[in-house]
């Protein structure tokens, strides 16, 4: 085997190499939400808020990962409503590592006589800058006719995507080591 043969070989290694750490590392991501002020969807006794937060978490390059993003609280009220869901939406401001994006929300207030259930349905993915996020659904059941209010936290799934200079290299390793098989295969 020839030196210019075992340097390209190495020099390979080393691109795939590096473009699978690149992947792996963790990227810091900041979430900062707004507050949502106390929420009743019209003829609910039921409502619901949410309180600004900002907080920062490590998100492995194309992993998914759960993070709880938000806190809020769901105020159950004395009703004489039995079997009846009150629907809702809201948009609310979110920013993610400076990209900030109005995000919808929708869901509804079950109230009946013996519990009453807070719904957020699950959101569409939506791309922040180098991050895909999806909104997770959240269903919070308390007991009814409480007048109490109780917590709960909403929770995304974000994916960081990795920088396109990483996927190159990734892509240059395997086709490098494509074309070395290949001529390996046909010299034999």
């Amino acid at each position: 085997m020839t030196m210019n043969r075992i340097l390209i070989r190495t020099a390979l290694a080393a691109a795939v190499l590096l473009a699978g750490l690149e992947c792996a590392h963790a990227t810091p991501i900041t979430i900062a939400t707004s507050s949502v002020a106390l929420t009743t969807p019209t003829g609910s006794p039921d409502g619901f808020s949410l309180n600004a937060s900002s907080n920062t978490f490590n998100v492995a390059n194309g992993v998914p990962t759960l993070v709880d993003f938000q806190t809020g609280n769901f105020v159950a009220q004395f009703s004489a409503f039995n079997g009846v869901t009150f629907p809702f939406s809201f948009s609310e401001n979110i920013t993610i590592n400076g990209d900030t994006q109005a995000v919808n929300f929708t869901g509804g207030i079950l109230v009946t006589n013996a519990v009453d259930t807070l719904t957020f349905n699950p959101g569409a993915v939506q791309n922040f800058d180098g991050m895909s996020v999806s909104f997770e659904p959240l269903s919070v059941s308390v007991p009814a006719n409480t007048a109490a209010s109780f917590a709960f936290t909403e929770q995304a799934i974000v994916t960081s995507v990795p920088e396109p200079a990483t996927l190159g290299l990734l892509g240059l390793g395997l086709a490098g080591i494509g074309f070395f098989r290949r001529r390996k295969t046909a010299t034999a």
